[in-house]
């Protein structure tokens, strides 16, 4: 049997609440305003702070745990936000790792090198000019050797004056006779020829066979040193059936070697020397 249908209570009566207390001041927000001056781009996060996001959540029936993940994610965006007419302070971006402002120290120069470098800029005549001049003196010779160093004191000077370049060369007659030519490097004068003593038969023979085998002139061969390392030539001379080339390069002052084949034009060695 069905019974008589349940009745159900009449709602309870709620007493009427008074007035709502004027609250004494506008309340700090998180952002560190006030909450009644925020700007427009914070007018609707205006007085909200991470507790009252958590609280709202949890109103809403959400677990505690995804309450405090959601309001731990919306502060930022809470705290960003500040007064508009506040001025905004921008950190420095910080210099980038290894870009040191600070200039590295000058490269120190050797004894070699600043040797080197006196000499050079003491020198006016350059080799193939002075090559010249000496193969001139010696009737049908060739240039076997030259080399730019300083001049040895003389007997009419021989205080520790002013040193004066010179280019020492060797220059072969027809029938093998070697020739000492010096050549002033800043005058272009002959200072000095003689034939060296000493000089036999078989040596002789030995260096005309020599410079006949050589196909390669010492320009060319100077030509193709310099075409790879620009310089000043400073020596050339014969090395076996190559020729012996130093370049010397005027931004750092090292010598480097070139030994080019005396038959091919061809470079065999190299060799840079920065001491």
């Amino acid at each position: 049997m069905v019974g008589p249908p349940r009745r159900r209570p009449a709602p309870r009566a709620r007493a009427p609440r008074g007035p709502r207390p004027a609250e004494k001041g506008p309340r700090p927000s998180r952002a560190g305003g006030l909450s009644g001056e925020s700007g427009p781009a914070c007018a609707g996060a205006a007085g909200v702070t991470g507790a009252d996001m958590t609280r709202q959540f949890r109103l809403r029936g959400l677990p505690a745990a995804v309450a405090v993940c959601a309001a731990a994610a919306t502060a930022p965006l809470l705290t960003g936000c500040g007064n508009a007419d506040e001025p905004r302070v921008t950190a420095a971006a910080p210099s980038a790792p290894g870009t040191a402002t600070a200039t590295a120290p000058p490269r120190r120069t050797t004894r070699d090198q600043a040797e080197r470098k006196a000499l050079i800029q003491a020198t006016e005549i350059p080799w193939d000019k002075a090559a010249g001049t000496a193969v001139a003196g010696v009737r049908d010779g060739r240039l076997t050797e030259i080399e730019l160093r300083w001049a040895r004191p003389t007997v009419a000077s021989p205080g520790a004056g002013p040193r004066t370049p010179e280019w020492d060369t060797a220059v072969a007659a027809p029938d093998g006779t070697l020739h000492t030519v010096r050549v002033d490097a800043v005058s272009g004068q002959v200072t000095e020829s003689r034939v060296d003593p000493g000089q036999d038969q078989d040596d002789k023979r030995e260096l005309t066979a020599r410079l006949a085998a050589a196909t390669v002139t010492p320009r060319q061969a100077a030509d193709t040193a310099t075409g790879r390392t620009k310089g000043t030539v400073t020596a050339l001379q014969p090395d076996d059936a190559v020729w012996s080339v130093d370049v010397v390069t005027t931004g750092d002052w090292n010598k480097t070697t070139y030994d080019v084949d005396a038959r091919t034009g061809k470079v065999v060695r190299r060799h840079v020397d920065r001491d």
